[in-house]
């Protein structure tokens, strides 16, 4: 049957040159802060210049980049960038190998040229409001509307006290039916799975929430969580007007042309609300594609709360939802999902803090063809089972060449953590055999 394959290779991985091992490998770790006040850089990119291998900075801006050296590559500069900062480079050829060496990497902001460029419309009477309305409505022109797959990775990593507590991984396929559809038709399959022992620290609520709401399973959730492919009315540019606080934060220089940076609330100033949601847009001024979005459950600024920094993640944010997006062609995909959130259930550690979990979905390959059958019915997750409790054996082979884990291992701290008891790949084993139940 006939198809077209759009492969891509995203930020965190790539599939084109097969297997390798960690003998033949590089490694380049480090930290990425910003020039101005030391904060760190999370979801920076750091690649191989002209291709797609490479990684993703983390919360605290960290990364841990491994690559085979024994290949040709096209340029010998690996290129850390972010949207908004300036890039910068590093040769491949000075990186000594297996290196434990930790470089601390500042990036200095692009250029601001708010003041510089105008959003320009066909009418005199264009605000802030109304152009975000035309970017949303745009949506139903960049984004895919038909049916698609990805192949991709879920990885998610549960913590408590700044400990990790559990680990699940799995490869996965998604048969997406495009934007401005039910969400409930999307298909996941597991083509293989892993998960460690489970060290979370759960307390009675958890089986309250289990019989209040049930379960569900995290990669379709996570998956589902575009702010895009939620907000129908949102996309459509309906209720645009009824957004606060809406604020054009900036407009930067980027290699594909001028970015805006915009910014709304869902509260007006004053709202008795304990938390309210803020959401961040950016925006490729081009086509006025949707780069980046990112949601947030925030605490109201005007209602201090007695135990915020356990009701909120360092008192910043409940929940947070990423996902970036790449073009190709003249469509825009997501290639990098991520949730952050409290875990259901969980106690509140000694130490007054909140267990957190952050599920991601890294997009390593889009297909688009006709053949309607390729994730059946049969093969399917269901919206409502606990992916850590799903028995799959694991297949040791499969996960020791397997590109993107290769590429982006956990980092020190994380498998510290988690092989406080037993060695890791043992915890694979005997949790593939069996469901955990409690």
């Amino acid at each position: 049957m006939r198809f077209l394959f759009i492969a891509f290779l995203v930020i965190l991985y790539s599939s084109l040159f097969g297997q390798q091992s960690n003998s033949r490998s590089k490694s380049f770790s480090g930290i990425v802060l910003s020039s101005i006040d030391s904060s760190a850089i999370e979801f920076a990119h750091v690649k191989i210049h002209g291709t797609g291998i490479g990684t993703i900075t983390g919360s605290g801006g960290e990364f841990n980049f491994h690559f085979n050296d024994t290949i040709y590559y096209s340029s010998d500069s690996i290129i850390i960038s972010c949207i908004g900062y300036k890039s910068k480079s590093f040769s491949i050829s000075n990186l000594k190998r297996h290196s434990q060496v930790q470089e601390t990497i500042f990036l200095a902001p692009e250029y601001t040229l708010l003041n510089e460029v105008t959003i320009t419309s066909t009418s005199s009477t264009d605000t802030l409001a109304t152009f975000l309305g035309r970017v949303l409505s745009r949506v139903k022109n960049n984004y895919v509307s038909s049916t698609h797959y990805y192949e991709g990775f879920f990885r998610q990593i549960s913590q408590n006290s700044d400990s990790a507590s559990r680990l699940i991984e799995a490869a996965i396929d998604i048969k997406d039916i495009g934007y401005f559809k039910k969400t409930e038709k999307v298909r996941v399959r597991v083509n293989q799975l892993r998960k460690s022992d489970d060290y979370i620290n759960y307390s009675w609520v958890r089986g309250l929430y289990k019989l209040t709401f049930g379960t569900s399973n995290d990669i379709i959730r996570t998956f589902n969580s575009d702010l895009l492919r939620l907000g129908n009315e949102l996309a459509n540019g309906k209720n645009v007007m009824d957004l606060h606080d809406l604020r054009l934060d900036s407009i930067v220089e980027n290699r594909d042309g001028n970015v805006a940076f915009i910014s709304f609330n869902s509260y007006r100033n004053g709202d008795s609300v304990l938390l309210f949601h803020k959401t961040k847009l950016c925006v490729n001024l081009r086509d006025l594609g949707i780069l980046r979005s990112e949601h947030s459950w925030v605490p109201n600024p005007n209602i201090p709360l007695p135990n915020q920094e356990i009701i909120f993640y360092k008192g910043i944010h409940r929940v947070k939802k990423i996902v970036e997006y790449q073009k190709i062609g003249m469509r825009y995909f997501p290639f990098f999902i991520s949730v952050f959130e409290p875990v259901r259930g969980a106690a509140v550690s000694r130490s007054r803090k909140q267990e957190y979990k952050e599920s991601i979905i890294l997009i390593n390959n889009i297909v688009v063809k006709s053949d309607q059958s390729r994730i059946r019915n049969g093969d399917r997750e269901n919206t409502d089972e606990d992916i850590y409790e799903k028995d799959f054996p694991y297949d040791s082979e499969f996960w020791k060449n397997y590109n993107i884990v290769i590429r982006n291992p956990l980092n020190n701290k994380d498998l510290f953590s988690l092989e406080r008891n037993q060695n890791l790949d043992k915890q694979f084993v005997k949790n593939g055999y069996r469901s955990r139940k409690k």
